[in-house]
């Protein structure tokens, strides 16, 4: 992940060039089979989560008029404006490449695990595959002949 992110880096700068992003997303499907698209969407979900992590104004509370009352399309729109100010209140650029280096990271070790599970449990059915084997040889050697 590491490589990959240091080679995107090279190329467009994480720090304002959202072509930064696309090309870690397409240079990780290329070295991980298993990084998807899915895995693209987790990385914007986290993203779009951290940006819709702010107060309401308690002036909706005070006043159900002013947001509740309001019909659905202009209360997504109210919503919408929040999220936005939320967006220029951080560093979004900063955000999205932690959330893609964290979830990348994160996804790859699991993924390896699991590799290095199947690997280990592989092995111990070629040991006992093994000692059968060899049990079989010494009760009936007239198989193995």
């Amino acid at each position: 992940v590491k490589e990959i992110a240091a080679m995107a880096s090279e190329k467009y700068d994480h720090r304002e060039d959202p072509r930064f992003f696309a090309y870690f997303q397409a240079e990780m499907a290329k070295r991980f089979s298993y990084w998807t698209a899915r895995e693209d969407r987790n990385v914007h979900s986290s993203v779009d989560f951290i940006l819709m992590d702010f107060d309401m104004p308690e002036e909706f509370f005070n006043n159900k008029g002013v947001f509740f009352e309001q019909p659905y399309e202009e209360r997504l729109g109210i919503l919408k404006e929040l999220k936005r100010a939320r967006a220029k209140e951080v560093d979004l650029y900063k955000i999205w490449y932690e959330e893609m280096l964290k979830h990348a990271s994160s996804f790859v070790t699991i993924k390896n695990s699991e590799m290095d599970r199947k690997v280990e449990a592989q092995a111990k059915q070629y040991i006992v595959n093994k000692r059968a084997m060899e049990a079989a040889a010494q009760q009936a050697p007239e198989l193995f002949s």
